[in-house]
């Protein structure tokens, strides 16, 4: 089968990549199947043009960033992530409202009662990868139109694996393996800290002592621990999952069991363990009219972690032991004086537990009422409930300074329930093919938290239940969310060469004031299949067999804010101490704390499209390009607001402007494609410029400080270092504003008045994407994927800090070139146990990065049933193998502390009987 001819799922239906007028990247399942991993997202890294995947950390249930063609919201607490869509069920458990924990822009997923110390858990950790179909990535406006205001940031479909027809099968999957650190930072060795910390008092003039030099002073100075090492083991990973399916051309079932246990790197934590169940049904009537299909999976996951343990890894390598002999945390060797706490440990008693249950399911039932028309109908639910408990027992703080047994305990529980009927009706008219649906949406999400504070509890044996503290506070949040919406498509085809395709949706929701809770949405797109013309066949070049010309245009929109920001609340607490205020006469009064503005409606974006399919040797090489601009405009952020209302802002539309504009080109070659020998190599590229385009009054807004139009939303200014004062050692920066000082000032826009920060980094990836190889000789297959970026990130060492009691990523440039004596003209500043905060730099974080290997082999047939199966197949899958960059830590996360993406190797075997 031609690949341009395979199914590709779109909004509310299917096509494919020859016919299709939008932008649609498929990923399929056994793509994701290769890539070992809790987290199926994980394997769309370098596989999708114009997608961006950035883990957050190293951690098995973090979030994972997914942001398709730039960030589009001037404000970062805006969710910039795709709409997420399973078997047609949109995921709301990223919309939590007021209680979402955002890192610049990225929902933490389930939001855990607004408490996060692992920076949340991914929603899609609930996912069983082997249960997937496909993930289809929907970009442009005409392929996310259709579902209207909540396509702003692009659509991913998720579709499950469905039953097919055939004798029953049983299949089951057994799968181990380990999880290691891809590589160590070189770290300085002791003498080399050691002679850091006396230089830096000797260049700052000061004595250690026993509370500024512990390290020097009272701490073994021959002592050598490698903290990273002692901090970071080996964790380990066990997959078994067992599949039934089956049935004959009336009835199909298929049920998946799966179950996965997976220790990440952190030598204590106690792993993620996650059980899922997915059930698929079809049956179709003997007259073929009536199909009723059921789409149901469940999981239950729990989570032991701990925080985020980057801060021990710099520790001295001279520190004391992380225990004492009795088993105790080192609180007294590490805190010679009660004044001072140098202690980095205690998170490695302060567990962090998580369990979430996630239920999905999905019945559609369709009906054809006449040749060509068809009725049906989509009901679907989804339950949501997350427990996240941290604790901090008494044995985790230091004993001298009074331990109180602290428990924090939050519940969310999410439900979702939505209804979509829809009429489709299909008819040949002339050469053409007329296909026009209309359908509707109903759903409504309900969230509900609860967050308990719990303190003194007399034993740590005795932390488990609230009622043992001696008090607690509890807090709680109950909202509704609706949200309709009616929609219409209508695609002719005119004889395979003219595609021409129009949608509409008209959309409602909750989260805005009485006239104002409706929007209008649209596209228009069209494709020319040029190679169809016979003119063009006799044109083209007989290698030359695909041309297809397409573009669109439209307009998606945004509700992306929290609900009920248009009524007025009221509590009886006071802001900020949230204490309880003091009855008046015994009335106890209420005070206003959220501004009201009934007037904001939904934000809007215009993306514009062009796009050339091209393929050669008959369509062996297929090649992809595609050109957009969007632009983001009406903006929901906060308006300054007089003094004298007692608020400083309030929620409404800016009229600012953001764009997102880039190329993205992909190719597929199929080199070989004989029977018992196939090899494919593919490769893609994405670039996207974001820039804020306009912005009236700015300089009036909250963000005035922070962007500057022209620029792009990611872009950081610092201070220009000029070199390396030779009588101080100390940096020497540009006066820009020639005031004879050198000044940071955050509270106004860098490179104005009085501030000198004025060279600007976009932290934007210049360019990304991804290249591999399928390969498949008789039993045999070998798979490679590689990811690549472009970027630039925060420094594995600051010059300005180099001197303070932390160790540091070896540097030998910085060692041979740094300040020692007056005169000296160095490229790096003097170390110094005060440094200086003034400034940073950024440095090349770019990399390379063999992302997934398997290695696969088949038992022929004939044995496979000599033994009794229908097939059996062992594989060996790598994630992570290795990467080429410049960058000391892992260049994924940037950040410049070590909390490393993990290497995991698994060996599986899989027996069908």
């Amino acid at each position: 089968t031609n690949e341009l001819d395979q199914v590709v799922v779109q909004g509310y239906g299917i096509t494919s990549k020859r016919l299709a007028t939008g932008n649609i990247t498929r990923v399929t399942g056994e793509e994701i199947r290769r890539q070992p991993g809790m987290n199926p997202m994980s394997a769309l890294q370098g596989r999708v043009p114009g997608l961006q995947v950035t883990h957050l950390s190293g951690n098995s249930s973090s979030p994972i960033k997914m942001q398709l063609r730039g960030r589009n919201s001037i404000n970062p607490n805006m969710l910039s992530e795709p709409l997420y869509v399973i078997d047609g069920i949109p995921q709301t458990v990223l919309e939590s409202g007021t209680f979402s924990y955002n890192k610049d822009g990225v929902s933490a997923g389930y939001s855990q009662a607004g408490i996060s110390y692992t920076q949340g858990q991914s929603p899609f950790f609930s996912i069983n990868p082997k249960d997937i179909e496909s993930i289809e990535v929907l970009k442009d406006a005409d392929a996310t139109a259709i579902y209207g205001s909540r396509a702003a940031n692009g659509v991913i479909l998720i579709t499950t694996r469905k039953a097919k027809a055939g004798p029953t099968a049983f299949e089951v999957s057994v799968q181990q393996g380990v999880v290691t650190v891809p590589r160590y930072p070189e770290m300085m060795n002791l003498r080399q800290y050691l002679d850091m910390r006396y230089e830096a008092f000797k260049n700052d003039g000061i004595t250690p002592t026993v509370d500024n030099a512990p390290d020097l002073l009272v701490w073994d100075t021959t002592r050598s621990n490698d903290w990273i090492r002692e901090l970071l083991g080996t964790g380990s990973n066990t997959d078994l999952s067992a599949t039934l399916s089956g049935g004959d051309q009336w009835t199909t079932f298929r049920m998946a069991a799966g179950y996965t246990d997976q220790k990440d790197l952190y030598s204590r934590t106690g792993g993620n363990k996650r059980g899922t169940f997915q059930l698929n049904l079809r049956h179709t009537s003997i007259n073929q009219k009536l199909t009723v299909s059921l789409a149901a999976g469940y999981s239950a996951s729990k989570v032991d972690a701990i925080s985020d343990a980057a801060s021990g890894f710099v520790t001295a390598p001279n520190a004391p032991p992380i225990f004492d002999e009795s088993g105790r945390l080192n609180y007294a060797a590490y805190n010679p004086s009660p004044f001072i706490n140098n202690f980095p440990f205690d998170y490695v008693l302060k567990p962090n537990t998580q369990k979430t249950n996630l239920l999905n399911s999905n019945v559609v039932v369709s009906y054809t009422l006449l040749k060509g028309l068809a009725v049906s109908g989509s009901l679907s639910y989804q339950n949501m409930s997350n427990n996240n408990d941290v604790y901090f027992p008494m044995a985790s703080q230091d004993p001298q300074l009074f331990p109180l047994a602290i428990a924090f305990l939050g519940k969310t529980k999410n439900s979702n329930f939505a209804f979509e009927p829809q009429l489709n009706y299909t008819r040949s008219i002339s050469k053409g093919r007329l296909s026009v649906l209309v359908g509707g949406t109903m759903q409504q999400t309900s969230t509900e938290t609860e967050n308990v504070s719990a303190y003194g509890f007399p034993s740590d044996d005795l932390m488990r239940s609230i009622n043992n503290a001696q008090f607690a506070t509890i807090s709680n949040s109950y909202f509704d969310f609706k949200y309709a919406a009616i929609s219409s498509r209508i695609t002719y085809n005119w004889d395979q060469k003219y595609i021409l395709n129009l949608q509409a949706r008209r959309d409602g929701s909750s989260r805005f004031a009485p006239g104002k809770q409706f929007g209008n949405f649209g596209s228009v797109g069209a494709s020319w299949i040029a190679t169809e013309e016979q003119w063009m066949q006799k044109a083209l070049p007989v290698w030359v067999s695909f041309v297809k010309v397409r573009g669109s245009y439209g307009i998606t929109g945004s509700d992306n804010i929290g609900n009920y920001e248009y009524l007025p609340r009221y509590s009886s607490v006071q802001p900020g101490n949230y204490q309880p205020m003091y009855t008046y006469n015994g009335v106890q009064p209420y005070i206003s704390i959220l501004p009201v503005n009934q007037e904001y409606r939904w934000e809007e974006q215009r993306q514009l499209e062009a796009g050339l399919n091209l393929g050669f040797l008959e369509d062996k090489i297929s090649v992809e390009l595609s050109w957009y601009r969007k632009r983001s405009g009406s903006q929901l952020t906060q308006l300054p607001t007089p003094f004298y209302t007692g608020f400083d802002n309030v929620r409404a539309n800016w009229d600012a402007v953001v764009q997102n504009a880039g190329i993205e080109a992909s190719v597929r070659w199929n080199v070989i494609t004989r029977k018992d020998f196939q090899f494919t190599v593919s490769a893609n590229i994405s670039r996207n410029v974001n820039k804020l385009v306009s912005y009236p009054g700015i300089e009036k807004s909250p963000y005035a400080a922070t962007y500057k139009v022209g620029q792009s939303l990611q872009t950081q200014y610092i201070l220009r270092i000029t070199g390396v004062n030779p009588l101080t050692g100390d940096y020497s920066y540009e006066d820009y504003n020639k005031d004879g000082l050198i000044t940071v000032n955050s509270s106004v826009f860098p490179g104005t008045q009085n501030d000198d920060r004025y060279l600007g980094y976009d932290l934007n990836p210049k360019y990304f994407g991804g290249f591999g190889t399928d390969l498949t000789w008789k039993n045999y297959s070998l798979f490679l994927q590689f990811v690549y970026f472009n970027q630039l990130g925060y420094p594995t060492y600051s010059g300005i800090s180099a001197g303070r009691m932390s160790n540091l990523v070896l540097l030998p440039d910085l060692l041979e070139n740094r300040w020692r004596n007056p005169g000296d003209v160095a490229r790096y500043p003097k170390f110094s146990t005060i440094g200086d905060n003034r400034g940073t730099e950024f440095v090349n974080s770019s990399f390379l990065r063999l992302n997934s290997l398997n290695l696969g082999y088949s038992l022929p047939e004939k044995l496979s049933k000599k033994a009794g199966l229908q097939s059996s197949m062992f594989s060996l899958t790598v994630a992570n193998l290795f990467t080429v960059t410049s960058y000391g830590t892992d260049p994924e996360i940037r950040s410049g502390s070590f909390n490393p993406l993990p290497r995991t190797i698994v060996g599986k075997l899989t027996f069908t009987f």
